[in-house]
């Protein structure tokens, strides 16, 4: 666990992220309980078993500098990447975890409770379900849908200064997906070097024109 640690704190300076010593041991604990589970529930890849702290938990902080407000949500959380990261990292805003398959939601109120993140909400449902009752000012999603898909489904539930952040890549084109954004959105497009992996990722913001 302490090799665990190690790379995840010097990963998360190379990104410009700060963690105290209490975070990097909840983000190291929760590593642990992803390997423990995953034989059961098969939350990750296997092949990416030995690498969790690059590929999912560094990949996960390298959007921390482009979360606002107070509220986010993460789609189609699985095994909450990349929500349980951020949220071990920003205790001062409100994270929902929002997973329709039983099994993950009871994997996620496991690290809730175990890992203390009083921060941290999760939801079982589809997110065609949820009401506009309650607006967000980030929604993430890492490996759910293409992005204009995602922006058909989530946009009733932003505010109107928020913003969608879709995990990506920048290998070949972005998608099909991305032409049919309709004309009232706008797209950009961020790059991010994750320490202790090779390919760069693309982090696609969508939100409402001005």
């Amino acid at each position: 666990m302490r090799d665990s640690v190690t790379q995840l704190s010097d990963g998360a300076a190379a990104l410009g992220v700060t963690l105290d010593t209490l975070q990097l041991d909840k983000l190291a604990a929760y590593c642990e309980l992803i390997r423990k589970w995953n034989r059961a529930f098969n939350l990750v890849s296997r092949k990416d078993i030995d690498r969790l702290e690059s590929r999912h938990v560094l990949d996960a902080l390298s959007v921390h500098e482009y979360l606002q407000g107070g509220r986010v949500l993460d789609v189609g959380s699985g095994a909450g990447l990349p929500g349980v990261p951020l949220a071990i990292s920003m205790p001062q805003r409100r994270f929902c975890l929002l997973d329709r398959a039983d099994r993950r939601v009871r994997f996620l109120k496991q690290v809730k409770l175990e890992l203390e993140l009083s921060n941290v909400e999760v939801v079982g449902a589809d997110v065609r379900t949820l009401t506009t009752a309650t607006r967000y000012d980030v929604i993430l999603a890492r490996a759910v849908a293409t992005v204009s898909d995602l922006w058909d489904m989530v946009a009733p539930l932003l505010n109107r200064q928020g913003r969608l952040l879709v995990f990506g890549s920048t290998q070949g084109t972005p998608g099909e997906g991305m032409q049919a954004l309709p004309p009232e959105a706008s797209l950009e497009v961020r790059t991010a070097q994750i320490p202790g992996m090779q390919a760069t990722h693309a982090i696609y913001q969508v939100g409402w024109k001005s």
